[in-house]
Parts: structure tokens; C-alpha cells; sequence
């Protein structure tokens, strides 16, 4: 049998080895049974090298052409007359050999710089993971601090690397003794000239020493993980509830309940799936495509009614707005998300009525203050 083609179904293989090479049409079948044989046995564990990069600044300092840059040095920079800003969250791949002679995986996560999606970005601050911070050396107005503050609460001991990105070859000066007395995980920062690739070939490898110091050895994972994690992978929904998933875990020998949230908990902070155990709503419910759950927050914050509110919206709006079938058995799991992580409160008094802070206007309003 030279070719298989098993794209589409939720089994326990990776994706990419179910995804057909350059110039084929149909996936080689010898890589994919090497993998299947090699894995029988659950008992036994595969060495990963799989790593998360976060990529995190102000909008339109440079966080997708770094990102691009990364896994592309020739990658043509857009430009600025156009509004490139990255609306959300784009997820890039990238491989390396480290000085072990191990290929280690990257998943680069671009968040979007816009102010009302800085609030989103707390579904997938993980520990473990390396952070990049990108400033735009031409302003003076990044707000280090907010974002050092952020990855510390949700990264933990998660190393920081702060890039300067000199657009028109601009340095800008910045008080590294305060903030590296402050944060004990930023790196000496480095700079960088995307435009004509100036500091990139340092920088790339500055980032490759550090993920290998992240993962020296890599993450021992039981193959019967590794057929949970494939078979969520493959599988074709944006969520699954927590039965479904325990259905899945004992097909595949689990059946531990510990080990269940065990293995989902890991997942989660490797950035697979979202599963908010500690949540009692949100804890049934494994959504299995992260981008999907945020691009459902998004049609909330970037409606035209609920920005001309000012924010302001109800549970009319939301089963407008999420009339989409894809949303129908998950409106309140993703208003909770909304709530979890304080994209929006629910008005006091108000049942029904929300509101998004971000949305409001910069300059408060006057009011009469009654003295009495």
C-alpha cells in the first residue's frame, strides 16, 4: 500500500503525518503505520519537543512579521499604509533542530495588539512557555509594565525575551533596572530591524537557546495521552462536552477520572483545548478549536450596535448575534467565558444587561453630583 488517506477522522494519529507532502496528493502510508505500530503500547511514553511561543505588544509593533520572520527570513514586510494589525489571534508552526540534535515544534501564537482584544489574551497565557514582547521603538507609549504584570499572573516562571523593534531605525531608552528589578524573568532585551533583517539571525537564536533550556530533555508523554491528544486534534467539532470527552479517554484505556482532568489540564496549558476545570459552568465543556471560542467573543466586541452602545448589550443581542447554529448549545458557556475572564460584567440590578469596559469611552462622562 503506498498512500492512506484517514483526514477527517478523530483517531490517534498527528495531523501532519495525515496531511499529504509537497507536490502529493494523497498522504505516504509509511509514515503514518511506522507511527501507528510504534505507539501501541500505552504503557510506554514518547519524548516531545514541542514548545509555545507567545508574542505579545501594542498593535502594529511588529508581532506578525516577527513571527513570519521567524520561520521565514525572506518573508516581504506589508506595508504600514495598510491596516495589518492582526485582528485576534493567528497560530504559525515552526521547527528547528536544538543543540541536541532534537527537532523541536514550535506553535507561535500572534496575538492581536488592539486594546479591546487584550482582555482574550488571558485564555492561553500558559506556563511553560516563552513570551516575546515586541515594542515599537518609534513610541514611547508601550505600556511594559501591563504586559510584564500579565504574563507574570498567568505565566508564572515563564521566561520573557523584550524585542525592540527600531522601525526607521529608531532606538528608544528604556528603564531596564526598574523593570528588571520588577520581573526577574526578562531577559536583557535585544534589538531588531525587520525591515532589512538587522539582529534576526541573533535573535532567532537566542529564542531556540531558550526554548531548549525550557525543555532540555523534552515532556515525557504517555502514548495513551498522545492517542487522547491526536484524537481531539482530528476531531472535526469546535467542542465536545465532558462525557464525550471521558468516552473518548476510555476508548483509549484511561479511565482514572484524576488522569481525565489530568490530561486535559495539560493540553490546555500546551494550548490544544480550552477545559476551565476550576469553572463550574465552563467545566463541562472541552472547546476543542481556541480560536473558535475567541472569534465567538469577537462578534460580540466588534458588533456595530454594541460599540455604538458603548459597550452596552442583552441577552437579546447575544442570540443575534450568535444566532449561527456553530453557537446555539454554547451561548451561556461563552458568556460565562466573557464573564470568567472579565471581557464583561453583568449590570448590578440589571439581570440580562451587560457591559464591556473596554467599549466605554475614554473620557468619563460629567455628572451633577448631588451633595444631600
Amino acid at each position: 500500500m503506498k498512500y492512506l488517506d484517514l483526514r477527517g477522522n478523530p483517531i490517534s494519529i498527528p495531523r501532519d503525518l495525515l496531511a499529504p507532502k509537497s507536490g502529493e496528493y494523497f498522504p505516504s502510508a509509511r509514515p503514518i503505520l511506522d507511527y501507528y505500530f510504534r505507539i501501541q503500547d500505552p504503557k510506554k511514553s514518547t519524548q516531545i519537543y514541542e514548545a509555545k511561543i507567545l508574542i505579545v505588544g501594542e498593535g502594529s509593533s511588529g508581532k506578525t512579521s516577527l513571527a513570519n520572520k521567524l520561520i521565514n527570513a525572506n518573508y516581504q514586510l506589508k506595508p504600514e499604509v495598510e491596516d495589518t494589525s492582526t485582528q485576534g489571534i493567528d497560530i504559525l508552526q515552526w521547527e528547528f533542530t536544538g543543540r541536541n540534535q532534537q527537532t523541536y515544534k514550535v506553535n507561535i501564537w500572534d496575538f492581536g495588539g488592539q486594546e479591546i482584544y487584550h482582555q482574550t489574551h488571558q485564555f492561553f497565557l500558559t506556563e511553560r512557555s516563552l513570551y516575546l514582547l515586541v515594542a515599537d521603538s518609534r513610541k514611547e507609549d508601550t505600556d511594559h509594565y501591563f504586559w510584564l504584570q500579565l504574563i507574570r499572573l498567568h505565566g508564572k516562571d515563564s521566561p520573557v525575551l523584550l524585542m525592540q523593534n527600531e522601525k526607521q531605525n529608531r532606538t528608544c531608552n528604556l528603564n531596564l533596572r526598574e523593570l528588571r528589578a520588577e520581573f526577574e524573568h526578562l531577559k536583557t532585551p535585544q534589538s531588531i530591524n525587520l525591515a532589512d533583517n538587522r539582529g534576526l539571525a541573533e535573535i532567532k537564536q537566542t529564542i531556540q537557546h531558550s526554548l531548549e533550556d525550557l525543555l532540555p530533555n523534552g515532556i515525557p508523554f504517555p502514548n495513551s495521552w498522545l492517542n487522547v491528544r491526536y484524537a481531539l486534534e482530528n476531531d472535526g467539532r469546535n467542542y465536545i462536552s465532558y462525557g464525550e470527552y471521558e468516552s473518548i479517554c476510555r476508548l483509549h484505556k484511561i479511565s482514572d477520572p484524576q488522569e481525565m482532568l489530568d490530561i486535559s489540564d495539560f493540553l490546555h496549558r500546551l494550548g490544544i483545548c480550552l477545559h476551565f476545570q476550576k469553572d463550574a459552568i465552563l467545566r463541562h465543556r472541552l472547546i476543542l478549536k481556541p480560536n473558535w471560542g475567541t472569534a465567538a467573543v469577537y462578534k460580540i466586541l466588534d458588533n456595530e450596535k454594541v460599540k455604538k452602545e458603548l459597550g452596552q448589550f442583552c441577552d437579546a443581542d447575544l442570540d443575534d448575534i450568535w444566532r449561527d447554529p456553530q453557537y446555539a448549545n454554547m451561548r451561556y458557556e461563552l458568556l460565562q467565558l466573557m464573564k470568567e475572564f472579565k471581557v464583561c460584567y453583568e449590570i448590578p440590578h440589571h439581570k440580562g444587561n451587560y457591559i464591556a469596559p473596554h467599549l466605554l469611552q475614554k473620557d468619563p462622562p460629567n455628572y451633577d453630583w448631588d451633595n444631600n
